[in-house]
């Protein structure tokens, strides 16, 4: 009886985590995304460039960032 329970419980948990995961991974790329279009906002007004230029220059910051760490430019 005890063994047949845990098998229900943890059923019922993996089921509840599988339908629930696709949510939380697109509300964390959707906040992603806003995210990068507030800085992109202020960096646009800041540096004077328009929107997608702006974006196109945040998103090197990280691929600059991964040259600098592999090339040790710290």
């Amino acid at each position: 009886m005890f063994s047949l329970r845990r098998v229900y419980v943890v059923f019922v948990v993996l089921l509840v985590t599988l339908t629930t995961l696709p949510f939380a991974s697109t509300s964390f790329a959707q906040q992603g995304d806003e995210a990068l279009m507030k800085d992109a906002q202020a960096y646009a007004a800041a540096m004077g460039v328009n929107l997608d230029e702006a974006i196109r220059r945040l998103q090197l910051q990280d691929e600059i960032g991964e040259f600098e760490r592999r090339a040790g430019c710290q």
